[in-house]
């Protein structure tokens, strides 16, 4: 299985009650990472998973069809947590309920020192959930790419 059911969208809405989308990475243990602008001074509406997990990885058929299912969707248990930098763009939160599919953090720095010209042109695979023009519900897109 591929690392679509570790994406998530995270579903916001502004002070002023403009609604958007964002995306979070399940790195395990129900701990989600995002960027800072997502959440931070925005209403978290909900968190979902729109990709299909087979049956014998989904326990209690939480995610058992695609798509976003309002039923499904939550809000974190705990969380947002900033940086203490506020131009660091990141945030973590966690749900009670994640899948069996996680993303792992650093697998690329297991043989360091890297030069600073290592990783160029390496293939590379982009997720999220950007906003898809007379969509209904979230899309995960993924596209290839180099860095």
């Amino acid at each position: 299985m591929g690392c679509g059911p570790a994406v998530a969208f995270v579903g916001v809405e502004s002070p002023d009650g403009t609604r958007g989308i964002g995306t979070a990475f399940h790195v395990g243990d129900g701990i989600y990472v995002t960027a800072r602008h997502v959440v931070d001074g925005q209403n978290i509406l909900g968190v979902n998973h729109v990709v299909e997990v087979p049956a014998e990885r989904n326990p209690g058929g939480r995610l058992d069809e695609v798509g976003d299912d309002l039923l499904r969707r939550q809000l974190p248990s705990t969380g947002p947590f900033f940086h203490p930098d506020p131009n660091i763009d990141i945030a973590c939160f966690t749900l009670t309920w994640y899948p069996p599919t996680e993303i792992e953090l650093g697998f690329h720095c297991k043989e360091l020192p890297y030069g600073n010209y290592d990783f160029l042109l390496d293939q590379c695979l982009i997720l999220g959930f950007p906003p898809v023009p007379f969509s209904s519900e979230p899309v995960l897109v993924a596209t290839l790419g180099k860095h």
